[in-house]
């Protein structure tokens, strides 16, 4: 599945299903790795998949890595 097939079947409901999670990280880090091969082309992929909850998940994810390496040392 495509990162855009899972952002299509993920708007059907409002609750974040965490099982598809990973598939979803998995769709972004594909469209991000197709911008860098084919860059006009995956400059349009990546635009349709930042959405107001992948940059809530990744801004999560940076604060949650941030605090975590910050406690270690």
């Amino acid at each position: 599945m495509t990162g855009t097939a899972l952002r299509r079947s993920a708007k059907g409901g409002g609750e974040v299903n965490m099982g598809k999670l990973g598939d979803t990280a998995v769709g972004a880090v594909g469209d991000i790795a197709g911008a860098v091969v084919d860059p006009r082309a995956g400059l349009g992929r990546l635009r349709a998949a930042v959405t107001p909850r992948s940059v809530l998940l990744l801004g999560g994810g940076l604060l949650l890595g941030y605090l975590l390496a910050r406690r270690r040392f």
